[in-house]
């Protein structure tokens, strides 16, 4: 008996962790949104957005069934996500979407981690979210990957020299 309810708390722990993730996802993204050079990434960072916010809605409500807390903003290790994401653009669009793998990554291995440990009845939910956070990482790699191959990689745009004859 005692066993299984440590189980139901750590597992309980385990969701909230998962839910700060998603709750700092959605706030790094409309930071990045704010910072990036490029406009094309626009779009699917806002997507991004949406999603992170229905995985976090759905999150919610099985924390709060569960009867545990529901974050009320970014906590310690969120605002550390903040400033390493504010800081990355000082380094260009590449370091922003770089910010952005890592914190996919991290949520990617949460969701694992929950899922070992989660009930039956919450594996569906799990499973469709991890491979959502899979999605955006494989998106991620490959626009941190795209902007590698370029000239000026990694310079603000104000530091790029302009072209010849100018």
């Amino acid at each position: 008996m005692l066993r299984r309810e440590h189980e139901r708390q750590e597992t309980l722990r385990r969701l909230e962790h998962l839910l700060a993730l998603e709750r700092d996802a959605d706030e790094l993204y409309r930071l990045a949104a704010e910072h990036l050079a490029d406009p094309r990434y626009l779009e699917t960072l806002s997507a991004f957005r949406v999603d992170a916010r229905r995985r976090r809605e759905g999150l919610e409500r099985i924390v709060r069934e569960q009867g545990g807390r529901i974050p009320s903003g970014l906590d310690l290790r969120g605002r550390l996500e903040e400033i390493r994401l504010l800081l990355a653009q000082l380094g260009g669009d590449d370091a922003i979407l770089r910010a952005l793998l890592t914190h996919a990554e991290r949520t990617g291995k949460a969701y694992q981690q929950v899922q070992e440990h989660a009930p039956a009845e919450l594996q569906p939910l799990l499973q469709r979210g991890l491979e959502e956070v899979r999605q955006r990482r494989d998106w991620f790699e490959a626009a941190v990957q795209a902007l590698e191959s370029r000239p000026h990689r990694g310079v603000p745009p104000w530091n790029i020299p302009p072209p010849s004859g100018l």
